[in-house]
């Protein structure tokens, strides 16, 4: 068989849709992943914290290992300083997929 006719059986193209599936498999893989550890965390983080104090402080952000809380008013934001350190190692304990290092709180303007 000459270089000609082997070149002439390659396989079909691979049609683009499928290419970018491809491409964008190990993406949405990782997305995914965090979406997932992100919505886990929360609902820890609801778990751990008193009903009434749940209502004032919402999660907004999951960020390179920093988890956002807002909240809305600023003795809840003491609150939640003075025992970050322990939300931290709790939240570690139970999502460690999260990778959480620090918790960032800031007040709702």
């Amino acid at each position: 068989m000459d270089a000609k006719t082997q070149f002439r059986r390659r396989s079909e193209p691979t049609p683009l849709a499928d290419a970018l599936v491809r491409m964008m498999e190990p993406r949405h893989t990782g997305i995914s992943q965090r979406y997932e550890a992100a919505n886990q965390l929360g609902e820890v983080w609801a778990q751990l914290l008193p009903p009434e104090m749940v209502q004032h402080c919402r999660v907004v952000d999951l960020s390179a290992g920093q988890l956002t809380v807002e909240v809305d008013s600023p003795s809840y934001m003491y609150e939640l300083r003075i025992s970050s350190h322990q939300l931290v190692e709790h939240l570690r304990r139970e999502c460690p997929q999260a990778k959480l290092r620090a918790i960032k709180i800031t007040l709702a303007g």
